[in-house]
């Protein structure tokens, strides 16, 4: 195995510029995303957790009909896309398999848009 391979940091040894480049690229279009699901759980948790007074067979004006699911949907894809985030950087700087968090990252933020559409 060669020096690096192992996943331990290599002192001395900078990463390269396109892994460097390819991380910066994945957080400023996952950190973009972070803030806007952010701000969508911010402003549906009351409509979560706050008991309605609509009839529930009438969804028509009573909020989301898939509410619950949009959330809990958009708050697992937003810790796993932090998540891919911090590891895009950790991995940057080590030796080993960098290239699969950055497009875990991307997959997971920007593929969550259309299921996310369908419950909305």
């Amino acid at each position: 195995m060669a020096d690096g391979e192992s996943g331990e940091a290599v002192p001395g040894v900078q990463p390269s510029g396109a892994r460097i480049a390819v991380a910066l690229g994945a957080s400023v279009v996952a950190c973009w995303q972070l803030l806007v699901y952010g701000f969508g759980l911010v402003w549906y948790l009351p409509d979560i957790t706050v008991r309605s007074e609509c009839d529930p067979r009438e969804t028509l004006g009573c909020g989301h009909e898939y509410g619950e699911a949009w959330w809990i949907g958009t708050f697992l894809v937003c810790v796993a896309g932090a998540l891919c985030m911090i590891l895009t950087w950790v991995r940057t700087y080590r030796g080993g398999r960098w290239w699969p968090w950055p497009p875990a990252t991307e997959v997971i933020m920007v593929g969550w848009m259309v299921p996310q559409s369908w419950l909305a």
